[in-house]
């Protein structure tokens, strides 16, 4: 099997000390099985001095509930729709991606685009996004606010050296899928050639 790959710069992130509040980032389709309400939940239980910022892009069924929670919560920054470009510079500029989906995600491209960014991940341990998730300890139980707010807070809690370890790892891993473009020209080239 080759993976899925892509191409996008890569831009200058953000750079945080340990116990500095986060800034998190949610892209993707605003829809319940995407888990938006745990999001929601999420900055119900972590106060502002764990997490400052919830930037929150994408366009779905469930936009006018994002714009409500924000009226209460004025953490939550609802961005819209936005360009690649825009999508790839609020990674960049944010400290983790968050990535809860409640169904059984395929793949989770997002993920890797994160990661080449140098912005680890914190996701639901759903489908094919525990196979990207490089490790284990990023992903936390389908629907448990209990476990997410455990990741994060375990993130928020990670010391300097910890903190550039992870990033270190974000690169790492998307390297595996910014690296493999020759081999699917090689695989297409074969199957032509069986033809």
């Amino acid at each position: 099997m080759i993976p899925n790959s892509f191409v996008h710069k890569r831009l200058k992130r953000n750079k945080r000390e340990s116990k500095q509040p986060l800034k998190a980032c949610f892209i993707g389709q605003i829809e319940e099985i995407k888990g938006i309400y745990l999001l929601f939940k999420l900055l119900e239980k972590l106060n502002s001095s764990i997490m400052s910022r919830l930037v929150v892009c994408g366009t779905g069924s469930k936009v006018n509930e994002v714009r409500e929670f924000s009226k209460k919560d004025n953490r939550l920054e609802y961005k819209g729709h936005l360009p690649i470009e825009n999508l790839q510079e609020i990674i960049a500029q944010s400290d983790i991606l968050l990535v809860p989906s409640v169904w059984e995600e395929p793949f989770g491209r997002v993920i890797i685009e994160s990661y080449n960014q140098g912005t680890p991940v914190i996701a639901a341990n759903v489908g094919g996004i525990s196979d990207i998730v490089y490790s284990k300890k990023w992903l936390f139980n389908k629907n448990d606010i209990d476990d997410f707010v455990s990741k994060v807070y375990h993130f928020y809690s990670l010391t300097n050296v910890e903190i550039k370890r992870e990033i270190e790892l974000s690169y790492k891993t998307s390297n595996f899928y910014r690296e493999n473009i020759t081999q699917h020209i090689k695989m297409y080239d074969k199957l032509v050639n069986k033809i």
